[in-house]
C-alpha cells in the first residue's frame, strides 16, 4: 500500500467490461503503480471485474504482466452446448482462484465490487460479498455464450447490461474521487466486417458507448485506452493491449494528480 499524499481523498477505480480489451486495465494499472497513486477501491464489471479482483486481491503488476503474455480463452470458458448457452464460465472460477485462491470479499487487500445483473428481473446487482471468485464469475457470464450462472434460484449474467463503467457503484463504496478506466473502442467508423461475429461485436460497443454517457460523468478523470477497431475476442492482441492501456494512462497522469491535489 502507498502513502497517500494527496490530502485525504479516497481514490476509487472503475473498470470496465470489453472481452480481450480488458487486458488494457493492466497497462494502467502498472503507471498508476509506477506513479504512487494509491487506490483504495476497486468497482468492475465483466473483464473489468476479473483484472480488478486480481489487483485487490494482492497480485502484483509484474505477475499480471506475466499472465497477459500466457493467457489464452481456453483459461475462460468450456463448450458444452447447454440450451441456456454455448460454454459455461467455471473455468473463470478456476482461474481466479488459481491466483488469489478463494478469498471472500473481506479478506481482499482493497475493497473490491463486482458488477452483475440479474436476468429474471433485469435489476443490476452489486457483488460485494461471499466468495470473490463466483461473482467475478457472475459478473462475466455473457448472455447467450456464457450459461448463466445460477445462485439460490437467481441467474446472474454479465454486468455490461446495466452498468459496464461502475463509477457510481466506486463511489458509493466511499470514493471521494473516482479514475474510470473504459476499453470499448473509440472509433467513428469501421470500414469493414469480415464476420458476424465482428458486426455483433461492433452492435454491442455503440449500445454500450451510449449507455456510458451517463457513468463517465461520474467519474473525476476517465481513461480512453482504445481508439481503433479492436475487436472483443484478440486476446492475440494482448500485449499491444497493455501498452495502450500504459500509453493512456500516462497521458492522464498529470490531469490525475491536478485534480487531486486540489482542495
Amino acid at each position: 500500500m502507498f502513502f497517500n499524499p494527496f490530502k485525504k481523498k479516497k481514490i476509487g477505480l472503475a473498470l470496465s467490461g470489453g472481452g480481450a480489451r480488458g487486458l488494457a486495465h493492466i497497462g494502467v494499472l502498472k503507471v498508476l503503480h509506477d506513479h504512487r497513486i494509491p487506490i483504495d477501491y476497486i468497482a468492475g464489471t465483466s473483464a473489468g471485474s476479473l483484472i480488478g479482483s486480481l489487483y485487490a486481491g494482492g497480485v502484483n503488476i509484474t505477475t499480471m504482466l506475466e499472465i497477459a503474455n500466457k493467457v489464452k480463452w481456453k483459461h475462460f470458458f468450456r463448450i458444452v452446448l447447454s440450451k441456456t448457452g454455448l460454454v459455461s464460465s467455471e473455468e473463470i472460477e478456476k482461474f481466479v482462484i488459481s491466483l488469489i485462491g478463494k478469498k471472500n470479499f473481506s479478506e481482499m487487500d482493497i475493497p473490491f465490487a463486482a458488477v452483475s445483473v440479474d436476468l429474471q428481473t433485469g435489476e443490476e446487482v452489486v457483488l460485494d460479498k461471499g466468495e470473490v471468485f463466483q461473482a467475478v464469475r457472475a459478473s462475466c457470464s455473457f448472455p447467450w455464450m456464457y450459461i448463466p450462472l445460477r445462485i439460490n434460484d437467481r441467474f446472474f449474467v454479465d454486468g455490461v447490461l446495466k452498468e459496464n463503467l461502475p463509477s457510481k457503484v466506486v463511489r458509493k463504496m466511499g470514493a471521494d474521487f473516482v479514475i474510470g478506466v473504459d476499453v470499448i473502442p473509440r472509433v467513428d467508423k469501421v470500414e469493414d466486417f469480415k464476420n458476424v461475429l465482428e458486426i455483433f461485436d461492433r452492435a454491442l460497443d455503440l449500445f454500450i458507448l451510449n449507455q456510458n454517457q451517463e457513468k463517465k460523468k461520474n467519474c473525476d478523470v476517465l481513461i480512453t485506452p482504445i481508439h481503433e477497431g479492436i475487436t472483443s475476442l484478440e486476446l492475440d492482441k494482448a500485449q499491444y493491449l497493455v501498452e495502450l492501456g500504459e500509453q493512456a494512462a500516462k497521458k492522464a497522469i498529470p490531469d490525475i494528480k491536478k485534480a487531486l491535489s486540489r482542495d
